[in-house]
């Protein structure tokens, strides 16, 4: 992030952000926090980017629940918006537009997940 005075002030975190939609923000907070836990119960909150690949896959995945509670009582609504952020930061942290080449690469690593998946051997 930006650490330019002036351009930090071009940034309302708090009145643009938090401000505007506190409710919102607090369900996103839950996820990650239920996210952590369901994945490493003995460990600090922190964002396993190993077990999180597919944002756009799973962001529809919830997305065709929108509305509804998941099984672990967190709405899709939620883990839609948690979704669409950890994208977002990853865009934003390789600088980078994505190519062709990487919407084939992830259309080929979910192919593969999914071979695993029907064959038995994830």
């Amino acid at each position: 992030m930006e650490v330019n005075k002036e351009k930090r002030k071009q940034i309302p975190l708090y009145s643009g952000l938090l401000k505007y939609f506190p409710d919102a923000l607090c369900e996103v907070a839950k996820v990650s926090y239920i996210g952590s836990k369901q994945h490493h119960p003995n460990e600090p909150l922190h964002w396993d980017r190993n077990k999180s690949t597919d944002d756009l896959d799973a962001l529809m995945r919830h997305l065709i629940q929108v509305g509804e509670l998941d099984t672990d009582g967190l709405r899709h609504s939620a883990k839609i918006c948690w979704r669409a952020l950890a994208n977002l930061q990853k865009e934003l942290e390789s600088k980078n537009v994505r190519s062709e080449q990487w919407y084939k690469d992830q259309y080929n690593r979910n192919r593969l997940l999914e071979d695993q998946i029907i064959s038995g051997t994830e």
